[in-house]
């Protein structure tokens, strides 16, 4: 099993204020027809369920670091890092909306 996780906009542009931005995230994933991906852990907050592959939008939360993991979940596998398939970690810079 593979997989990967991407953003077309790393450095996330942030806002100089809050130090917070949002983002596109793709993902493709191979031999498994069921992924999660979750927040800052294998087991973090989840942020998106989908197929082998998908595109979600954040909400106004990526910080500098913030990480995600791409878990394949078939067959209920435990949220582990040897279940991870890839892993997203934002990079930041000023210059985004401030809410």
């Amino acid at each position: 099993m593979s997989g990967t996780l991407t953003t077309p906009t790393n450095p996330v542009k942030v806002c100089a204020k809050t130090g917070v931005g949002a983002a596109t995230v793709n993902w493709t994933a191979s031999g498994t027809d069921t992924i999660d991906i979750h927040l800052d852990a294998p087991s973090g907050t989840l942020f998106a369920r989908g197929g082998r592959d998908g595109t979600a939008e954040t909400g106004p939360w990526v910080r500098e670091g913030t990480t995600l993991y791409l878990q394949n979940i078939a067959r209920y596998v435990p949220l582990t890092p040897d279940n991870t398939l890839a892993r997203l970690v934002f990079r930041t810079v000023p210059g985004g909306p401030c809410p």
